[in-house]
């Protein structure tokens, strides 16, 4: 039998810890599959291959009749076809949801801060294992999503999703980067700063001993020349690590950047947060700006949602 994993369940496959790099052959793409079904036992030896041991399993099947939960499965009932490029196979028996397509069925169940953090983890260039972060291609590009979403119509919530994905920028190297765009960006009303979008990870010259060298600033806004980099007890704790990070501070200024740094105590401390951000406007060259109590505890609210735990 053929399994097409969806919702929670396709996520976690492309997300979740894995020591293996998820990856995604546009060959093995296409808008349904013929057969599929959750009756019958379940293709174990093959999930366990995909790493995918957690039960019960969601999965897709064409008509209502089909749907059924139990501890092995879950079947969840979905209207062929989809659009071109919505599942992928996995194996020989096992396909899946690309993961835009499992977070636009799950996205009605999701509030606005997850939806934000899984397109953030759908664009980046890391993974998770362990705790450790590891290099990957991104799954989808900022373009690759634009166009999948702009042929998705008459889905539950896809207005919203489509709305937020006006934030989510692709590139991040690690969550910290992630979650400083969404609260640097986001408008206000949101919990946000309302700054321009900055650039994840771009490759920019930088100087060092006045030889030009290639640099990838954490966040970078380019028509203001603004570099802020991210630094995180969690991730670049150790003394060579700070060590280099200041030096790639130095290369940075030479060549004319003005950079900044945001740390984990700043996401924390709401004054600290607000000073770093009004010097940032300063140099934008952009108007400072009040916010209304209830912005305040929007922002408070998500701050302790961003850096409070781990994504």
């Amino acid at each position: 039998m053929a399994l097409v994993l969806c919702d929670i369940a396709a996520l976690d496959f492309w997300l979740g810890d894995c020591p293996v790099t998820r990856t995604i052959a546009p060959a093995s793409l296409c808008s349904w599959v013929n057969g599929i079904t959750a009756s019958g036992p379940l293709p174990e030896q093959q999930l366990t291959r995909l790493g995918i041991n957690t039960r019960p399993v969601h999965v897709l099947v064409p008509r209502r009749s089909d749907q059924r939960m139990n501890a092995s499965v879950i079947a969840h009932y979905a209207s062929p076809p989809y659009p071109e490029g919505t599942i992928t196979r996995l194996t020989r028996d096992v396909y899946s949801l690309i993961p835009l397509a499992a977070l636009i069925r799950r996205a009605p169940k999701l509030d606005d801060v997850e939806i934000l953090l899984y397109l953030y983890r759908i664009l980046a260039r890391y993974r998770t294992y362990k705790g450790s972060l590891y290099e990957r291609p991104p799954l989808m590009t900022l373009g690759q999503m634009a166009e999948y979403l702009s042929r998705t119509t008459r889905t539950h919530g896809i207005k919203r999703l489509k709305l937020l994905a006006r934030y989510a920028q692709e590139g991040a190297r690690s969550p910290e980067e992630a979650k400083a765009a969404i609260i640097l960006a986001l408008p206000p009303t949101q919990g946000g700063y309302g700054l321009p979008l900055p650039i994840l990870n771009p490759p920019i010259s930088a100087v060092r001993n006045g030889a030009a060298e290639k640099r990838y600033p954490d966040l970078f806004w380019p028509s203001h020349r603004i570099v802020l980099e991210y630094q995180s007890t969690e991730f670049h704790a150790d003394t060579e690590r700070i060590g280099l990070d200041a030096a790639r501070r130095t290369h940075l200024q030479e060549a004319g950047y003005t950079v900044f740094e945001l740390t984990s105590y700043q996401t924390k401390q709401q004054e600290e947060l607000d000073s770093l951000v009004a010097a940032l406007r300063l140099h934008m060259q952009l108007p400072s700006k009040s916010r209304t109590p209830e912005q305040r505890q929007a922002n408070e609210r998500l701050r302790a949602r961003l850096f409070g735990r781990p994504w």
